[in-house]
């Protein structure tokens, strides 16, 4: 009910409206605004071709809202109307690198998955070779994660212990993961 009132609300995909830029008092504030929504109703994704990768961006959402994310971005992209719901897709080179460049150009907070992914495109590569080898790095990753979680889980006795296993053992990636980039 709490999160009700603060404007979390079920399917909000499916009802959300753009606020109205004022709420941020710095402008860059808004891309920051729609890589979280990208984090959470979106996805980067690619395709390959002639053994070059090419990434793409789409999110989910109203018209309304939607039509506000491609405005703020520069008009880049597509809406397209789905019947109950809309997406917005960005799929030229140029688009993809305006759209990383606003929204993950040195970011504080972020999904790293996707920062990982936007990151890679950034770098100019386009090698599909090393893309494989990017996803084989982060589904291991995921792998190590799922299986650290399961052993977790087990030794755990109820829901606020294993809460707190995963509270620090986020923490510990967390600097694992920024003592690893450093060193890159």
């Amino acid at each position: 009910e709490t999160l009700n009132n603060l404007g979390c609300v079920p399917k909000k995909s499916l009802i959300l409206k753009y606020p109205d830029i004022s709420i941020f008092k710095n402008k860059n504030f808004i891309f920051d605004f729609i890589r979280g929504y990208n984090d959470g109703d979106g996805c980067i994704s690619y395709s390959v071709c002639n053994d070059k990768v090419s990434p793409s961006v789409s999110m989910v959402g109203t018209r309304d809202f939607l039509s506000g994310v491609q405005k703020a971005l520069g008009n880049i992209g597509h809406l397209y109307d789905k019947g109950k719901y809309c997406t917005f897709s960005i799929g030229s080179r140029k688009d993809i690198e305006k759209y990383f460049s606003l929204t993950y150009d040195n970011p504080s907070i972020y999904l790293d998955r996707k920062y990982d992914r936007a990151k890679f495109f950034m770098s100019g590569e386009k090698s599909a070779s090393k893309w494989k080898d990017f996803l084989i790095k982060e589904k291991e990753l995921e792998n190590k994660i799922d299986i650290v979680y399961q052993k977790l889980h087990i030794k755990t006795k109820t829901e606020e212990e294993l809460e707190t296993r995963l509270e620090k053992l986020t923490t510990y990636l967390a600097s694992r993961n920024n003592f690893i980039t450093k060193q890159e």
